[in-house]
């Protein structure tokens, strides 16, 4: 931890990191810095505090709770005002962007969606290949003269017998 003195001058103003202090006391040569104001702590005198910003010195020994007023009031029984917390600065510029990061686990598959619509008819394929001949069939009779159809004589169908008939 780096520290550092500053010459304290009252009336003048200081700054650091961006905030802006008044002096209004010149300091003395018994100041204590206790850091953070705290409710709980009791102080003597020339203890030096923050609080809210602002730096605080004890003029009079305090019991716990015994804190620095709020700004604009600069003293109390307790406190009087060292240097006021200045204004805000200006906002700095946005810094680079950072590296992407690494890539996240793969999530739980989702549902199945629902079926898509049937696609269209696709175009006919190419003609097969000639088939083999087939075996030859059953005799039946051949021939009659004009105006004769061929029948079979019943209508079972185990009956193998025909005959011609004429028609006109």
């Amino acid at each position: 931890m780096a520290v550092c003195t500053y010459e304290i001058i009252a009336g003048h103003a200081w700054s650091t990191a961006g905030v802006e202090y008044s002096f209004i006391l010149a300091p003395s040569e018994n100041m204590r810095w206790k850091g953070a104001y705290s409710g709980s702590t009791a102080y003597v005198i020339d203890d030096v505090v923050e609080d809210d910003g602002s730096s605080w010195i004890c003029i009079a020994n305090t019991v716990a709770g015994d804190g620095p007023p709020t700004l604009p009031t600069e003293s109390n029984t307790w406190w009087d005002l060292v240097a006021a917390k200045g204004e805000d600065g200006a906002a700095g510029a946005t810094g680079a962007t950072g590296a992407t990061g690494a890539t996240g686990a793969t999530g739980v598959a989702g549902v199945a969606g629902a079926n898509g619509a049937t696609g269209a008819t696709g175009a006919t394929g190419a003609t097969g290949p000639t088939g083999e001949t087939g075996a030859d069939g059953a005799e039946y009779p051949t021939g009659g003269l004009e105006h004769q159809a061929l029948v079979k004589k019943t209508d079972a169908d185990y009956d193998v017998e025909w005959d011609w008939i004429r028609y006109v």
